[in-house]
């Protein structure tokens, strides 16, 4: 699978308007948007939107073509094992063959599974872990989702089993990914803590996903 590095502050827009509709957060809006928004920017506008990421580079004068080479230079350094271990934990390899990462200012990022991009927030100082997550997240819709779809499940419980799903970052990836662990979000912790029980007894994803669909029916948790 090949991924691609961009930065485009025509990209930021979609990344915004996306972040702001995020169910992990409560309806809260990110940093950056109450920045935004207390500069008198409309977050609806995009020409405005890509306005102010285009002067934030340019206020925090950080060169985004250096930052771009950074951010895949790190990945590449992990890359292939992270790719390895993504098709052995699904037991098989991604239909996709190509990924676009977007670099972003906004500290929220978002995805898009049928375009096969998503963003990273280009000052994280953990891009080689939002990457695992956003490949993880994208493995999960491809290989698991099928399962929730047919128990008719709505898409609100699979996005908390998905984002739940996390846990394995820290236990599957941990070591690719040094000082940095994974705490996920509050929405999910109880969950998070039944799927980390349950990997201890039976490392399998199928059987986890098998076991969290059957718990949703039999108590609608």
């Amino acid at each position: 699978m090949k991924t691609i590095f961009i930065y485009d502050p025509q990209k930021e827009f979609y990344n915004l308007s996306a972040g702001m509709n995020s169910q992990n957060h409560f309806g809260k809006p990110s940093p950056t948007v109450l920045d935004m928004q207390n500069l008198g920017v409309n977050c609806d506008d995009e020409h405005q939107v890509q306005q102010y990421f285009t002067q934030l580079v340019a206020s925090l004068k950080i060169d985004m073509d250096n930052k771009v080479a950074d951010i895949q230079t790190a990945w590449f350094g992990i890359e292939f094992e992270a790719i390895q271990r993504l098709n052995r934990l699904f037991e098989h390899e991604p239909s996709f063959s190509q990924v676009t990462i977007y670099l972003s200012l906004n500290k929220r990022s978002s995805y898009n599974f049928k375009d096969k991009f998503f963003y990273v927030y280009a000052l994280n100082p953990s891009t080689n872990a939002t990457i695992i997550h956003e490949l993880l997240h994208f493995y999960t819709y491809g290989f698991l989702m099928p399962e929730f779809k047919k128990n008719n499940i709505d898409k609100s419980f699979y996005n908390d089993y998905k984002e739940a799903l996390t846990f394995l970052i820290n236990s599957y990836f941990g070591d690719l990914l040094p000082n940095f662990h994974d705490v996920g979000y509050q929405k999910q912790a109880d969950l998070r803590a039944k799927l980390i029980q349950f990997w201890k007894k039976d490392p399998n994803i199928y059987h986890l996903t098998q076991f969290v669909i059957e718990m949703h029916n039999k108590t609608n948790y």
